[in-house]
């Protein structure tokens, strides 16, 4: 490579690192500037520095790692705030660099580990519950949350299964049935007696248990389970508690 163009390419780099430096948003930033330093010092090997480079200018083309990860990094802001705890790592430029810099050291650690459980969306009885399935008592296995949702009030984002159960008959039309929830006999009666429930319940059912020990396998600490209707309060209801149940057949957690 001509002497000007590897110039462009190192200034290039140099300023898109500056620029993610200044936004402080990308979690890979210490592998990227790792990479950049490397590079830099390689002056006696262009090809293996160079190598380095493409690598830097693709985790910094990536920029914070997709819309999941920022989404990750400002739950993270947000708990620090909303709790005033301190980061152990707390440095002058304030939590976000704290964060940065974390997950910067514990790169290799992550790497090791056996389980890795994605707290953005839990709660403290969510985490509490996680651990325990993990490792509080003699059987241990992934934790399945199952939960019903109102699509007026959008879908929970700690569900990695979303079901749409507003194909089947819904209670609201029913005149004694509408000021009732699907905790009540007379509506889950209603939502369970129909061929559509019954259907859709012998094609899930079997899909759960081919799934979820593939998804244990791939070292998930947490699956979220997710029932969908209208406004949540007799559909999904139901569906979600008649699945919970069946669960507790052939899953542990």
């Amino acid at each position: 490579m001509r002497e000007g163009r590897w110039s462009e390419a190192v200034a290039e780099l140099d300023r898109a690192a500056a620029a993610f430096r200044t936004l402080r948003e990308s979690w890979s930033l210490g592998l990227v500037e790792a990479a950049l330093g490397d590079a830099r010092a390689g002056v006696g090997d262009r090809a293996h520095a160079w190598e380095h480079r493409v690598a830097a200018f693709e985790l910094l083309s990536r920029g914070p790692a997709g819309q999941r990860d920022r989404k990750r990094l400002i739950g993270l802001a947000l708990r620090y705030s909303e709790t005033r705890h301190r980061h152990p790592l707390e440095s002058a430029g304030g939590v976000q660099p704290s964060i940065d810099e974390e997950r910067r050291v514990l790169v290799a650690l992550r790497a090791r580990a056996d389980k890795v459980i994605d707290t953005t969306y839990l709660t403290v009885k969510d985490l509490r519950d996680t651990l325990h399935s993990l490792y509080g008592g003699a059987t241990t296995g992934m934790l399945v949350h199952v939960t019903s949702f109102g699509y007026k009030n959008g879908v929970p984002p700690a569900a990695d299964l979303v079901f749409d159960v507003r194909f089947m008959e819904n209670p609201f039309y029913i005149p004694e049935l509408r000021p009732k929830t699907g905790r009540d006999p007379e509506v889950r009666d209603f939502v369970l007696r129909h061929p559509a429930t019954q259907g859709f319940l012998s094609y899930l059912i079997p899909l759960l248990r081919f799934a979820l020990p593939r998804y244990e396998d791939e070292k998930k600490a947490r699956l979220g389970v997710a029932f969908g209707c209208t406004g949540g309060w007799h559909r999904s209801v139901v569906i979600a508690d008649e699945v919970a149940k069946r669960l507790k057949d052939f899953w542990p957690g």
